[in-house]
């Protein structure tokens, strides 16, 4: 159908809408979409972001509203999966019903009590609403009286619900409306790109087929993918700001393309690496005017990034996936990605955020941090713009989100069968396979758990409500997603506070007496106590494993065996002499970059092949020796690495009584403790086991025990502020393993962590000899391991010395600059200043603006706020007046030494564990703050550690 024919359809209040805003011919998901959804058909409708889609479901849905002339009750269920409703959307909502007289609803968990009063006394037409909300909902006597009118569904953004359980939780829910219904109601589902819509599609609408509609009309999208060379301004910002050269290009080549936009997004991968990024470009590129968003922030502080961002006073938002999906930035010229954005998938949604409207370019730059970084950006820029992007693997029959549901409805029905529970199941896609004896299985070890929320008869084959506490068990376990935990590090030595690790890091690594690198230093473990980690620093490095976050998404099996083929190319065209041409072939095949960051992603690869060491590509798995562990080069992505790096550790557990610990990247796993000899005659021995082999190895994993913690909080096992600090997971999996519980929580580790059949078919491979296994016998590492040890999670042993020292002093160095201090005048203790030593360093040595004394000493640590105390005090009594003598000595000659020698003595101060004795000494060899001050401090902080280990007092130079 043409506009003009789709127009007719439409009531005059809407055509007049229409014509208000200028819209005089529809785009084509429209032109495509609007005849199914007036024919009342279950259709997904499927285009790019900015293509009108909310609008190809609102107009048909009012107008077949106004003319079945029924207002009562809701009508239309608007369900968005975005936590934080965006503000856009439910203008663009409101904008067209209230044109039409239809009043439009907004249900959230922000929502005033007065507005849900006002809902459920007189219910809006439309209501929007979230997956969680509408579980409460559903669980009201009165909001079900008005839910039993509901004719339309929309469900927005699906592909962000198909691969967690919040999309299980939204479909049985669906499920759940059409009983009270008692009808069945048009489903349209809106979303921009996804690798399976059919998926899709069933599991929303699975008891009524329906049609997914796709816009061919192909929005333009250019993606460039740079590798960005060090320039001479980068090698003086490098010694000025004491970063490492290469990172600075990057942020430069972000700088440069953020002024030549009007407005741009930086999308990274990690909320940390946002927050570093955001904080780099703000003293390097000041003049720039950046926010920094993620989800951790405040509810205000993103508001208020996007809220500058739209009006156009922000050069540019550094973000993480909280800006992908819907909220109204206004109009964005460019899509910045920081390091490869690790799926198709995503750089489709992120990309697609610039250039909105129908016929705008939307432009993107993906900047490479190294070469694996590279190659992989290249492959997955072509997979997004053929359209080749990852299927999704979707949560089937999960107990906890049915249990919950279970309760929802016992809220409302107090009584339940078990066919019930199962007719309602079986008719959504997720739990299409439950059986009764499942169901069964579940009720029966729930109605014996504590606390007992349900109780189920087996006689009568049904279950009910045993107390008023499902309830509180209900309303507390809405949300599926699960709370995050850090841990807290505290030095045991001096008490000062280092900063938070990952859950999951400290499961899968730390033990008393283990070392780690964090925050630029090497410290060993000593207890777990109160949910905080108490450690000692130590100079030793061998062993230690660097911290990481575990937010990254997993890079699939087939691109990275797709940088494997890249690396192949590389060598055949070593081999055969033809180098010179094969930067312009892959520019030509690809074609998203420069031959020239091409060829300087491709040196790597060709410095290891000159090296002489076997070359790991798609066909070759190659087994590295380096000290302390072994490099198993394998490109075949995340989940296929970790699932034969856990297999592995298992292994040789088993067969040699040794313990190893693993990690892996996309493109090689390293185990530590062990040499190459065994790990290849394990890896080929590994070709006769079973699933069950790889299932008991997996069951032994941190992945595992995560996942089953969340499960027990969902379904009320556990308090939802339990976590590993005060639970011991291995108990807890020995406690629940043959349960319910268990097996779902060991079915998602199996769909969300691992891939067991993909690392089941490549040992296949192996022993087919479709792939080769050769040990490397030249000594390592080899160009590609250290390529590797750049990337979180690989221990720091296997550098050489020399580059181990410049990395250690590089940490030092960011740590000292990055160190928070707060001076105070230690002549008149009438002033202080809380303020970074980075600060410092910009504005010059600090003199008090009360006395104008230069006499300023910096407090760190556990004496600040007994510092600040103190200061409070003197301006009161109007002199100074320091009760702790030790403070006062300390900062008395704190402050000789910033009045004899200035600002190198106030950074000096900021070392940990250093006396006045230890500056006076530094800066009799070196009294300005440069590379040779920084070695120095370093020195003298080690041996000041020591001494206060060691248990000695400090020194006074007096």
């Amino acid at each position: 159908m043409n506009s003009e024919d789709i127009f007719k359809l439409f009531p005059k209040c809407l055509i007049s809408a229409i014509r208000d805003k200028g819209i005089t011919e529809l785009t084509e998901i429209q032109r495509k979409g609007i005849p199914y959804v007036m024919r009342g058909d279950n259709v997904l409708l499927i285009a790019p972001t900015g293509s009108g889609k909310t609008e190809a479901a609102i107009w048909p849905i009012i107008s077949k509203i106004l003319a079945e002339n029924e207002k009562m009750g809701f009508l239309l269920l608007y369900i968005t999966p975005l936590r934080a409703l965006n503000r856009d959307l439910e203008d663009r909502i409101i904008f067209w019903a209230s044109k039409c007289g239809l009043n439009v609803g907004v249900r959230h968990g922000d929502t005033l009590k007065s507005e849900r009063q006002r809902q459920s006394e007189s219910p809006p037409e439309i209501i929007i609403t979230t997956p969680e909300t509408l579980q409460i909902m559903l669980s009201s006597p009165k909001l079900s009286l008005h839910l039993s009118r509901v004719k339309y569904v929309v469900i927005d953004e699906v592909h962000e619900l198909l691969d967690d359980k919040r999309g299980v939780q939204l479909s049985i829910a669906l499920e759940r409306l059409k009983r009270i219904t008692r009808r069945d109601f048009q489903r349209v589902m809106l979303s921009a790109s996804l690798g399976n819509p059919h998926l899709a599609l069933s599991f929303f609408s699975y008891s009524k087929k329906g049609e997914v509609v796709t816009s061919g009309e192909e929005r333009k999208m250019i993606i460039k993918v740079i590798f960005p060379k060090v320039a001479e301004e980068d090698l003086r910002l490098s010694s000025k700001l004491l970063l490492e050269p290469d990172a600075i290009a990057r942020v430069r080549v972000l700088a440069d393309a953020i002024r030549s936009s009007r407005s741009a997004i930086v999308f990274t991968n990690t909320r940390s690496m946002a927050e570093a990024l955001g904080y780099r470009m703000s003293k390097i590129f000041s003049e720039l005017k950046i926010h920094v968003h993620h989800s951790s922030l405040s509810r205000e502080a993103r508001v208020e990034s996007e809220s500058l961002l739209k009006m156009g006073e922000l050069s540019a938002v550094i973000s993480t996936s909280s800006m992908e999906l819907g909220i109204d930035v206004g109009h964005i010229d460019m899509v910045l990605q920081y390091g490869s954005p690790r799926q198709a998938l995503k750089l489709l949604q992120r990309v697609g955020r610039s250039g909105h409207g129908p016929r705008g370019v939307a432009r993107g730059l993906i900047v490479a941090q190294d070469s694996d970084d590279f190659l992989e950006s290249l492959v997955l820029s072509k997979n997004a713009l053929e359209g080749k992007l990852e299927e999704i693997r979707p949560l089937e029959k999960s107990y906890d989100v049915l249990y919950h549901t279970i309760v929802g409805m016992l809220l409302r029905e107090r009584e339940l069968s078990v066919n019930d529970i199962v007719k309602v199941a079986n008719g959504c896609y997720p739990y299409r396979d439950l059986s009764a004896e499942d169901c069964r299985k579940l009720l029966s070890f729930m109605s014996r758990a504590w606390p007992r929320v349900v109780w189920y008869d087996e006689n009568m084959d049904s279950v009910r409500r045993a107390s008023e506490l499902a309830f509180d068990y209900f309303f507390n376990n809405v949300s599926t997603i699960p709370e995050t935990v850090g841990y807290s590090v505290v030095d045991e030595i001096t008490g000062f506070y280092i900063g938070k690790l990952d859950e999951a890091f400290v499961l899968e690594y730390l033990f008393p007496g283990a070392k780690f690198v964090f925050r630029g230093s090497v410290w060993r473990m000593k207890r777990i106590e109160g949910g905080t980690i108490y450690v000692e620093q130590v100079f030793d490095p061998i062993g230690a494993i660097p911290s990481w976050i575990g937010e990254q998404l997993p890079v699939s099996m087939e691109v990275a065996s797709e940088v494997g083929r890249l690396r192949g190319r590389v060598e055949e065209a070593y081999r055969r002499g033809k180098l010179d041409s094969l930067s312009h072939e892959i520019a030509k095949e690809y074609g998203f970059s420069t031959e020239e960051d091409i060829r300087r992603a491709l040196s790597p690869i060709l410095e290891h092949i000159e090296g002489g060491f076997p070359l790991p590509t798609d066909k070759r798995i190659v087994v590295e020796d380096v000290r302390g562990g072994v490099v198993i080069h394998s490109t075949y992505g995340n989940l296929v690495n970790r699932t034969l790096g856990r297999a592995i550790a298992q292994a040789m557990l088993k067969r040699f009584k040794l313990l190893v610990r693993v990690s892996e990247d996309p493109y090689r796993i390293l185990v530590l403790g062990v040499s190459s000899e065994p790990i290849v005659n394990v890896m080929k021995s590994l070709v006769g086991e079973g699933e069950e082999f790889f299932l008991e190895a997996i069951e032994n994993s941190s992945f595992f025990r995560l996942r089953l913690l969340h499960t027990l909080k969902r379904m009320g096992l556990i308090k939802d502020y339990a976590s590993s600090k005060i639970i011991s997971l291995n108990k807890l999996a020995r406690a629940y393993e043959g349960t319910p519980p268990y097996e779902e929580a060991l079915r998602e580790t199996l769909i969300k962590d691992f891939d067991i059949e993909g690392a089941m078919e490549l040992l296949r491979c192996i022993e087919r000899e479709e792939i080769e296994v050769v040990r490397s016998e030249k000594e390592g590492p080899s160009p590609l391991a250290l390529l590797g040890l750049d990337r979180s999670g690989l221990p720091l042993e296997v550098i050489p010395p020399a580059e181990l020292s410049r990395r250690l002093l590089e940490n030092f160095k960011n740590r000292i600059l990055s160190q928070q201090v707060t001076l105070v005048c230690s002549d008149c203790w009438s002033w202080f200043m809380d303020s970074d030593v980075n600060s410092l360093m910009e504005i010059g040595a600090p003199v008090c603006p009360n006395c104008g004394s230069r006499r300023i000493a910096a407090v760190t640590g556990y004496l600040v706020s007994e510092a600040k105390r103190y200061v409070e005090e003197s301006r009161q009594k109007g002199k100074p007046s320091v009760g702790n003598w030790e403070l006062a000595d300390r900062c008395y000659e704190f402050g000789l030494l910033s009045e004899r020698y200035g600002l190198p003595a106030i950074v000096a101060m900021a070392a940990r564990a250093v006396d006045p004795i230890d500056i006076e000494r530094l800066l009799s060899e070196v009294d300005e703050v440069n590379e040779r001050f920084f070695e120095a401090l370093a020195r003298i902080e080690t041996e000041a550690v020591k001494r206060r280990m060691m248990g000695k007092k400090k020194r006074s130079k007096l």
